[in-house]
């Protein structure tokens, strides 16, 4: 409950007529649809992201509600729900106090929701696709990054690294020698990945890691 508590301090009051924590969250609230504005309830087809944080919260969707000095409305036309929560998390969010992010569907979010404690013990709520991330690891591998390209050389160099680690752990010294090439003519390429991938691998961050979903929404076109 002090999870939806929360939710409902930050959000859940703000989007319509007062009522208990667990009916707000599933309450319908005018919404954008194909044909016009209409009641629709929350996250019924159309995904709603949220960040909540006390004095400073935003929704990420198509919801047509009165914007408040404490909650912002962000139109997913412009800007995902995945990109908006990301440079957030790496440009806005406390690191100091508790705060929450998530994405409200089809499925009741209650049982996902739950708070982040930063900066190493945050989680992205959702009832089907929830993770767990280290703030301050995705933080600094912004920083290592720097110009270099998320997804012509980063991710690329990260999945080719962590095949060969695997064919090591494995004994496959021929998939370990193969993977070792890949990454040779990678750094001949851009002499800047070497250094930088080898700083990333020192941080929490692999494939299908939270640490790395963080980053590839960050890096996403919109």
């Amino acid at each position: 409950m002090q999870a939806l508590n929360f939710w409902n301090d930050c959000i859940g009051k703000f989007l319509g007529p007062e009522m208990p924590p667990e009916l707000a969250i599933t309450q319908q609230v005018p919404t954008r649809l194909k044909k016009g504005t209409g009641l629709n309830r929350l996250g019924a087809g159309i995904d709603v992201f949220y960040i909540a944080s006390p004095g400073s919260s935003s929704v990420i969707g198509k919801l047509e509600i009165t914007e408040r000095s404490e909650l912002v409305l962000v139109a997913s036309e412009d800007v995902s729900g995945e990109k908006h929560i990301a440079q957030w998390l790496i440009h806005e969010a406390p690191a100091d106090t508790p705060w929450m992010i998530g994405v409200i569907g089809n499925a009741n979010p209650i049982n996902s929701l739950k708070l982040s404690y930063p900066p190493a013990l945050c989680r992205f709520c959702g009832a089907n696709s929830g993770f767990d991330f280290d703030l301050s690891a995705v933080r600094q591998a912004v920083s290592i990054i720097g110009d270099l390209d998320w997804k012509k050389d980063i991710a690329p160099a990260l999945h080719v690294y962590q095949a060969r680690m695997h064919a090591n752990d494995t004994g496959d010294q021929d998939k370990a020698e193969k993977e070792g090439k890949k990454l040779l003519k990678m750094f001949e390429k851009n002499p800047h990945l070497r250094t930088a991938l080898l700083a990333l691998c020192r941080l929490p961050l692999k494939p299908n890691s939270g640490e790395y979903e963080v980053l590839s929404w960050y890096n996403r076109v919109r």
